[in-house]
């Protein structure tokens, strides 16, 4: 069943074509898998044209649930939560696999952050100085 964005909120303050081309990118996100949470997320943020280029670039289908992720990096799922919302991603459901490999391979420098000697909260705020540097909406 397709979602009814209009209830949800996505369309709100658009008009016309603008509505339109809102509604069709909404339903091509959502045909390609994005969650409703993640397009609220993106909406409110302002950055949802920005979501089907960002699939683009991190690429592929999501393999892995976070726990496996936690698991394979050896870093709990609390702090890799708190360093994806630090650099502006949508921490996905914790029991569908919706992480990709690039999403092991960054908890995997987060391991190697604090096997340095860097504390939990210094990596979370390196990452959001860094992320806030790279995106002109944060």
């Amino acid at each position: 069943m397709a979602t009814n964005f209009e209830a949800e909120g996505l369309l709100e303050g658009l008009e016309d074509r603008a509505k339109e081309a809102r509604r069709q990118l909404l339903e091509q996100l959502e045909g390609d898998g994005v969650e409703l949470g993640e397009l609220r997320q993106a909406s409110q943020e302002g950055r949802l044209a920005l979501v089907p280029v960002g699939r683009i670039l991190v690429g592929g289908e999501g393999r892995h649930t976070l726990a496996q992720v936690a698991e394979q990096s050896e870093v709990e799922a609390e702090l890799l939560e708190r360093y994806w919302r630090a650099i502006g991603l949508t921490v996905g459901d914790p029991e569908e696999a919706v992480y990709l490999d690039a999403d092991v391979d960054a908890a995997g420098r987060v391991a190697e952050l604090r096997a340095a000697g860097m504390g939990d909260e210094s990596i979370i705020e390196i990452a959001r100085v860094m992320s806030s540097g790279l995106n002109p909406w944060r």
